[in-house]
């Protein structure tokens, strides 16, 4: 499988949701090639090269009460994400990776 990368996406804070649980609205989902509700990843932190962490385990849901164009995390999550306010994701088979730009998603 390719790599797939959404365009930009909004960060919004979900105090419902766990860390590693990445909510995104069926749209943002399609251009990673899911369409199912929810797919267990693999979360790769790329959002720069001198603060990567170890991958733990995740999922991505489709949500359409989430706004197109957003991804909503956790508190924690975010935190992880040094609180950006706008990612990347990209996949490839089941490592989804959270990155700054839609330049830093290699592997």
């Amino acid at each position: 499988m390719e790599m797939r990368r959404t365009h930009m996406l909004a960060v919004f804070v979900n105090s419902r949701l766990e860390t590693g649980i990445l909510v995104m609205h069926p749209n943002d989902g399609f251009d990673l090639g899911l369409m199912h509700d929810r797919y267990s990843v693999t979360v790769h932190m790329k959002l720069d090269k001198k603060a990567a962490r170890d991958p733990f385990p995740g999922a991505v849901q489709l949500n359409n009460s989430c706004r197109s164009g957003t991804l909503e995390v956790s508190q924690k999550q975010w935190e992880l994400m040094h609180k950006q306010e706008q990612v990347v994701l990209a996949i490839k088979d089941t490592d989804v990776f959270i990155v700054a730009d839609s330049g830093g998603a290699t592997s």
